[in-house]
């Protein structure tokens, strides 16, 4: 997913022009009865949010999400497999739990801010939906 949504960014887009990389990546991920499915976004930056360019590839899409409320937990160091991320996501939702708020489990998201070469002071974050 990263490397298509690279290659948008970097000028494979209906403009051929590349795009800041703005953070956060997130990453939906959407519980499925057999499997998970993921939809990774990188934000588009202000200089192209009113008419961002048409990506080339047919797999890569523009997306305005709608304005929503989550609860986040921040989390450091590399976050490399699916339990990594559940396990930071139980928590979460324990600690919502504890405090009498509710949260989606349809989906929630995964979220990191550094890129991939930064070593320390890593920040990630889950991300759950108020219900």
């Amino acid at each position: 997913m990263f490397k298509r949504l690279f290659r948008y960014i970097k000028g494979y887009n209906s403009m051929n022009e590349s795009l800041a990389m703005a953070a956060p990546v997130t990453t939906e991920v959407t519980a499925g009865t057999a499997t998970n499915t993921y939809q990774m976004c990188f934000y588009i930056g202000d200089d192209h949010q009113a008419s961002p360019p048409t990506p080339a590839d047919p797999l890569v899409t523009i997306q305005d999400r709608p304005q929503s409320t989550v609860f986040t937990r921040t989390v450091g160091g590399y976050l490399r497999k699916d339990e990594d991320w559940l396990t930071e996501a139980g928590r979460l939702n324990e600690l919502l739990k504890a405090g009498g708020e509710t949260v989606s489990h349809e989906h929630m998201y995964w979220v990191g801010y550094d890129a991939p070469f930064k070593f320390w002071h890593r920040r990630n974050e889950v991300w759950l939906l108020k219900d």
